[in-house]
């Protein structure tokens, strides 16, 4: 049987905004097919990858058999959510014929939906785009932020004349907060009080990092103590002095303004029934070739002892990364590129297996210092 490859990377994607979903509305794999003359467009809905991925696909073609292969790549690593995702690929130009569509997980060991269709034009000449839909339906991927990634408050500020702009970086929320602040003058202290507002969506099931900043304008001359507090004042995020010249009276506090998620963080708390996992399976680590750290995920369907090992060329274990029992749920592991002594590993190809049960996965990896 004659097989061709194609592998085509992503050139844009098409992100439109959906309604945030809760747990209760897991992701439901459904593929199908809408044909317009010699071209084919295959939908996968409801596809299940972390956040922070960007689906790629390549295709494997197998007579009247087309064999759709998706995989996570991910330009900025891993988030600790998992998502829905819409997909959808066009495929133009195929012959004549019917044709057995497949759409499977990366290592083909996930069969997520297949579609008959039949279709008239030439041969198969071109791929289209993969259009990525927004995540409308999030689940947390550990209970626990890694240590090394939190979010870390910082209040600072910056004067000009008679306007202090207040910064408050790393503030953590959940991710679909809208953040309104409240001033309170006490004398020379300026108290900003931060508060979460919610669309008609409400929150999300996961907390995320953001970077505030507002503008405090009209301050009569002298020096000011500006803290920035929870709604409560149960928290004090940080305080700082500012010595302000000059007066207008034109206002004093300004629009506050709001970064985008850049971590994200699932809340176990807050989800009453999330979608687990089908099967087992290892994923490649990233980045690959690391140089300081690099995060491996995997995913269990079921509660079962779990060993994650690196291993060298020789087949030495150089470190465990998870030894113990786990419940059923998608990990994420962090190696530092050290073995068990803490000290630094040279340059090279390693090795690292999973085995949970009576399943056992290896994959290879790469350091470079």
């Amino acid at each position: 049987m004659e097989k061709k490859f194609i592998f085509f990377s992503v050139i844009g994607f098409l992100f439109i905004a959906l309604s945030q979903g809760w747990a209760q509305e897991p992701c439901v794999d459904s593929v199908f097919a809408e044909v317009i003359q010699d071209t084919v467009i295959i939908y996968h809905t409801g596809a299940f990858y972390n956040c922070c991925a960007v689906i790629k696909d390549s295709l494997a073609q197998e007579d009247s058999i087309i064999n759709i292969i998706e995989g996570e790549t991910f330009p900025d690593g891993p988030c600790y959510c998992m998502c829905c995702f819409d997909l959808s690929l066009t495929i133009g130009g195929l012959q004549p014929g019917d044709y057995l569509f497949k759409v499977w997980s990366e290592d083909q060991s996930i069969l997520y939906g297949e579609v008959w269709i039949t279709i008239g034009g030439s041969e198969l000449a071109s791929l289209g785009e993969v259009e990525q839909s927004g995540c409308y339906s999030k689940s947390s991927t550990s209970g626990q932020k890694p240590k090394d990634e939190p979010c870390t408050d910082s209040v600072f500020a910056e004067v000009g004349k008679d306007t202090v702009m207040v910064y408050h970086t790393g503030a953590f929320y959940n991710c679909c907060a809208e953040i309104e602040d409240s001033l309170v003058q006490e004398d020379s202290i300026l108290n900003i009080l931060e508060f979460e507002t919610f669309g008609p969506g409400g929150p999300c099931d996961c907390l995320c990092c953001f970077d505030l900043s507002v503008p405090i304008v009209g301050l009569a001359p002298g020096s000011y103590l500006i803290r920035v507090w929870n709604d409560d004042r149960s928290i004090l995020y940080g305080e700082v002095w500012v010595t302000v010249g000059g007066f207008r009276k034109d206002g004093l506090f300004g629009d506050l303004t709001q970064s985008g998620c850049y971590d994200t963080l699932g809340v176990s708390d807050l989800l009453s029934s999330p979608p687990l996992p089908q099967t087992l399976s290892l994923s490649q680590n990233y980045p690959n070739p690391f140089n300081l750290e690099t995060a491996i995920s995997y995913q269990i369907p079921q509660d079962c002892r779990v060993i994650l090992e690196v291993y060298n060329l020789l087949g030495q274990k150089v470190r465990t990364l998870v030894n113990g029992e786990q419940k059923a749920n998608y990990y994420i592991a962090y190696w530092d590129g050290k073995d068990a002594e803490g000290k630094e590993i040279s340059s090279g190809i390693y090795f690292y297996t999973l085995k949970a049960g009576s399943f056992t996965q290896t994959r290879k990896l790469v350091i470079l210092k």
